[in-house]
């Protein structure tokens, strides 16, 4: 992690990223995401990640999922509330509309 912290928030748009050469928000896309990934997997448990994410796979393959679609699948397979978690990430205004635990 940088020092200060990441300067991007993970849910940036592509105008809010830096530009430049190279990829832009390389931190905010990549190392953010992977340590947001790790810190829900290891928040909810290994199992109930995998069986979440296989569940995204069913429902979408060869589709397109949306954070929602995503988030809504952890919350659902998960028996810790994670939305507190999806708060301190992300701006989505929608957060507090995920079901609760199991929901």
């Amino acid at each position: 992690m940088p020092q200060g912290g990441y300067p991007n928030s993970l849910d940036s748009s592509d105008s809010e990223l830096p530009q430049g050469a190279g990829i832009p928000g390389y931190q905010s896309i990549y190392e953010q995401g992977q340590l947001f990934y790790n810190t829900v997997m290891t928040t909810m448990g290994e199992d109930a990640f995998w069986t979440g994410m296989r569940q995204i796979f069913h429902d979408f393959e060869y589709g397109i999922v949306t954070p929602w679609d995503v988030l809504h699948s952890w919350q659902e397979h998960s028996s810790v509330d994670l939305r507190p978690l999806f708060r301190q990430t992300f701006r989505y205004p929608w957060i507090d509309q995920l079901p609760g635990p199991g929901g």
